[in-house]
């Protein structure tokens, strides 16, 4: 409040100076308080970024440890040279794709979408039992609790044609973080590894095509005769020839002379 103001309303009678104090000290609460909310705030931002960066090097630490081991580094590069695309990377359909029945990096259990598929009816009640318990618990620890026990906490296995390893789906999101960050900070071997399978697979690719064998026409007569609308090689052909020397047979019978 301004001073001239304050004096202004004293002198007035219509404010005690009590009263100015209460109201300024409310302010001054009001903006204290607006500046702790936005410092609280900050610090839960703060601390959510910092959880995700440690959470981020706590994934990518088994790759750069197995990078730094000689054994282990030929292992990464196998994986690198099977999983490369990543789209390579793909669900196990079946047990029998799914070669490795653990993570090769967490040891976590791995199963199939065939496993998943036959316990299907218990899934199914499970989630029919957690639909019930809404209505009175909000709660999800129960219906976590009955999946795990259902899939006896196994989780999806991704497999690759060429290799008899698998990966859990978090391992191999870190996988894909760990090379694409390797590759920005300009890791020569990994980037030459990649290039070299993606050559190998173009290769196989343009293997697979069939050759194309189309025949081109090379000059007018390929193209067949304009009048007799026979195409040469064509079930028309001796058609077409033997209708144009009719219609010249008739025409001389007739006393025409055939046109030119």
């Amino acid at each position: 409040m301004a001073d001239s103001f304050k004096e202004a309303l004293l002198k007035a009678g219509k404010v005690s100076q009590s009263d100015i104090d209460r109201r300024e000290q409310a302010e001054k609460d009001k903006a204290q308080k607006i500046l702790d909310d936005k410092k609280a705030a900050d610090k839960i931002e703060y601390d959510r970024i910092d959880k995700e960066r440690k959470d981020f090097e706590d994934s990518q630490k088994p790759f750069y440890d197995m990078w730094k081991g000689e054994k282990s580094k030929k292992f990464l590069t196998h994986l690198i040279f099977s999983f490369t695309p990543f789209s390579m990377g793909q669900y196990a359909w079946t047990n029998e794709e799914l070669k490795s029945k653990n993570c090769c990096i967490c040891k976590h259990k791995l199963m199939s979408k065939e496993t998943l598929w036959s316990k299907r009816d218990k899934l199914v009640e499970a989630g029919i039992d957690h639909i019930k318990r809404l209505l009175h618990d909000n709660s999800s620890e129960k219906y976590v609790k009955a999946l795990n026990k259902i899939i006896d906490g196994g989780t999806m296995g991704i497999v690759s044609p060429y290799s008899d390893t698998a990966f859990c789906t978090t391992c191999f999101s870190s996988f894909g973080d760990w090379v694409s960050n390797e590759l920005v900070k300009g890791n020569r071997e990994i980037n030459g590894i990649i290039r070299k399978r993606m050559r190998e697979i173009a290769a196989e690719n343009e293997a697979k095509k069939e050759p194309i064998n189309a025949t081109v026409p090379n000059n007018r007569q390929d193209l067949g005769n304009p009048v007799s609308g026979e195409v040469p090689g064509s079930e028309t052909e001796g058609e077409g020839r033997g209708a144009s020397k009719l219609q010249e047979g008739e025409k001389e019978q007739t006393g025409e002379i055939p046109q030119v």
